[in-house]
């Protein structure tokens, strides 16, 4: 499971298959509420789980959840468990799920690549960890997030084995919910919706853009 997190757990019930109590690995992609205020719900449910994220996504959960004592709407985090980084690769039956750090929505941020099947159709896929500029505290943050979206266009624009599924955390940033429907009622010999590296470099090209407004802002306001 990849950010199965929020305040209410994908699938919370107990029967649900993502649920099971044999499931190995929660992928946290980074420490905001929305990614992992639900993880103390999740935890009992997936005793043999191992809860994975970078030491610094781990320290801006811990550090947000603190934060929210003081709100309408406290959280806790769980206890730090498995810390990932850069270049790790976490093997799961058939697939390995590669670690990318691509700091810039938070500077914990991480994001997944690994395999995904059509029938006997292999695609590469990813889950970037975030896409929003809402917690740029200074210009260095937007250089990191800029070189991170390079960094993945890059993985997009490959000859061998390049990305080209984007399994998003958030569906209605790339209209994940709606070639989930067109999927649904695919004729035989067209194309999988959800294979769309042109969109993703679409969407990429965009985010740079309003990083590169964001840095000019950021400059001029002197951070």
């Amino acid at each position: 499971m990849i950010d199965g997190c929020a305040s209410t757990p994908a699938g919370s019930r107990r029967d649900s298959p993502i649920t099971r109590p044999s499931a190995e690995y929660v992928l946290m992609t980074h420490g905001h509420f929305d990614h992992v205020g639900g993880a103390v719900k999740l935890r009992p449910l997936l005793p043999n789980a191992k809860f994975v994220m970078t030491q610094t996504g781990w320290n801006e959960a811990a550090e947000s959840a603190k934060e929210s004592e003081a709100t309408p709407r406290p959280w806790s985090m769980i206890p730090q468990n498995v810390v990932t980084k850069d270049g790790d690769a976490i093997s799961l039956g058939d697939n390995t799920f590669r670690v990318l750090e691509t700091p810039g929505h938070t500077l914990g941020t991480v994001s997944y690549t690994f395999d995904v099947k059509d029938g006997s159709n292999t695609y590469r896929a990813i889950t970037i960890g975030g896409l929003g500029l809402n917690a740029i505290k200074d210009s260095n943050q937007v250089n990191s997030y800029i070189a991170s979206v390079d960094r993945i266009s890059a993985l997009v624009k490959l000859t061998n084995k390049p990305v080209t599924v984007h399994l998003t955390t958030h569906p209605f940033s790339n209209g994940l919910t709606e070639a989930r429907d067109r999927l649904a009622t695919r004729k035989p010999g067209e194309i999988n919706p959800l294979v769309d590296p042109d969109g993703l470099l679409k969407q990429l090209a965009s985010l740079r853009a309003s990083a590169e407004q964001r840095l000019e802002a950021e400059r001029e306001a002197g951070r």
